[in-house]
């Protein structure tokens, strides 16, 4: 008895914690985009600024070179005046 009671407040903390993080991601994914929306052009002007030594962050950091290549074409979209 006590070891199903103690597996269902496992379980049912367990859950309680998931509802928890969903709730946050769904309130703070639109604040992010509006904050990102709002300040694109800073956001932009950081990064054409320190691109290389964001590509050497992500390349050390991660190791994934499809970062480096979105880092790419954020700098082309930049250059070309996209904001």
């Amino acid at each position: 008895m006590l070891r199903v009671t103690y597996a269902r407040i496992r379980t049912e903390t367990s859950f309680g914690w998931g509802e928890i993080r969903t709730g946050i991601y769904q309130a703070s994914g639109p604040a992010a985009l509006g904050a990102a929306y709002m300040y694109r052009a800073e956001i932009l002007t950081f990064m054409v600024d320190n691109a290389v030594q964001l590509r050497i962050f992500v390349e050390r950091a991660f190791h994934n070179p499809v970062l480096s290549r979105i880092i790419d074409a954020i700098l082309q979209a930049g250059s070309a005046g996209v904001s």
